[in-house]
Formats: C-alpha cells, sequence, structure tokens
C-alpha cells in the first residue's frame, strides 16, 4: 500500500488538494521553466554565431556585387546559401535532402535527450 501512494504522481494524491496555487503552478511549469534555463545557457553560443554567418554573408555579397571578388569553394556561404534556396530538386537532391533531415532528426532527438537528462540530474541535485 505505501509503495503504491509513493509512487502515485502528486496531482493525484490527497495532499494535491491541499497545495495553494502556487505549488500547484510550478508543479506544471517546472519543465518549462527548467528547458527556457537550457535555452539561456545556449542562448550566448547560438546568437553570435547566426550573427557572424549573418555578418560573413553580408560581406560576402558585397564583395562579389561591387568588387568582383570571388570566394573558393569552401568559404562561399553566398553561393551555398543560393544553391540550396534556388535549387531544382532532382531525385537524387531529394534523396540528399532527406538523408541529412533523417541526421538533423537524430541529432535534435539526441539533444532533447541531453536536455532532459540534464533536467533529471538537476531535479535530483536540488532534491537532496
Amino acid at each position: 500500500m505505501i509503495r503504491k501512494t509513493w509512487h502515485k504522481q502528486i496531482h493525484r494524491r490527497k495532499i494535491w488538494k491541499t497545495y495553494s496555487l502556487a505549488p500547484k503552478m510550478w508543479y506544471y511549469m517546472k519543465p518549462f521553466v527548467i528547458h527556457l534555463i537550457m535555452v539561456f545557457i545556449l542562448f550566448p553560443i547560438i546568437y553570435p554565431t547566426a550573427i557572424l554567418l549573418a555578418t560573413y554573408w553580408v560581406f560576402q555579397f558585397v564583395c562579389e556585387r561591387d568588387l568582383g571578388l570571388t570566394f573558393p569553394k569552401t568559404l562561399d556561404f553566398h553561393g551555398y546559401v543560393r544553391k540550396v534556396i534556388n535549387t531544382d530538386p532532382s531525385r537524387e537532391h531529394q534523396q540528399v535532402v532527406q538523408f541529412h533531415f533523417e541526421q538533423f532528426k537524430i541529432i535534435a532527438a539526441t539533444i532533447v535527450t541531453l536536455i532532459d537528462y540534464i533536467r533529471l540530474a538537476t531535479d535530483a541535485i536540488f532534491a537532496l
């Protein structure tokens, strides 16, 4: 009997009715707040990277248009973006894109799982 009560979720126990609104809101908002904290932890990495890529893209566009400079294929970010946007999808291209999307799905699932494990670890640490 004790095991059943102990493993019940807190919103299914009798004690749930005695809680005020603030603890109930915290119970439901906790996963969202923890994920939001993780986003803010990653934000200082993602934001400057996006700014640097956008600045480099504008710099490359201006250099190609006004100065007539051509960048090597490995540094041709503007050409890569133009190619991705203007590509007529052939069967081979669709297979490559599908393969890359599958890779991104796996990476995204891995990142989400990592965030969940970090959340569980922080819960375990702060529960002590």
